[in-house]
């Protein structure tokens, strides 16, 4: 995280791509997902676990959270929106489920719904659980 984050949560490295919020989601995805592993293997609150430099996946994840209220996924350029927004309600459900700042469900009321003929609307519903 220190070397990938800056002080702000953002990316830089990730944020100069031709295709930003794709490469977002996926850095802050992969991430997400080792810090489920750490959980499952016993390592306790890998989310909000801080660097010596104060960086965290949650830190990334609201700064990601407030780039999409102020500049939602949109139509042009080289990014798919409906893509974007797909992998966005992914990121922002699982960051809803494991967080209580609202900031995560404020995002996924901002995006449109799952198309009825898409299945990952199952596993990720707009709406996830509460909070642990």
């Amino acid at each position: 995280l220190d070397a990938q984050m800056a002080e702000d949560g953002s990316l830089p490295e990730e944020c100069w791509r031709a295709i930003p919020l794709t490469y977002i989601y996926f850095a802050l995805a992969a991430l997400s997902n080792l810090a489920q592993l750490g959980e499952e293997l016993g390592l306790k609150d890998r989310w909000h676990r801080k660097t010596e430099n104060g960086k965290s996946i949650h830190r990334g994840a609201l700064w990601f959270a407030r780039h999409l209220l102020e500049q939602p996924p949109k139509d042009g350029g080289h990014e798919d929106k409906s893509r974007v927004e797909a992998l966005c309600r992914m990121l922002m459900n699982r960051a809803a489920a494991l967080d209580k700042d609202p900031i995560f469900r404020q995002v996924l009321d901002l995006l449109p719904p799952w198309p009825d003929h898409d299945e990952r609307g199952l596993l990720f519903p707009i709406h996830p659980q509460e909070s642990r």
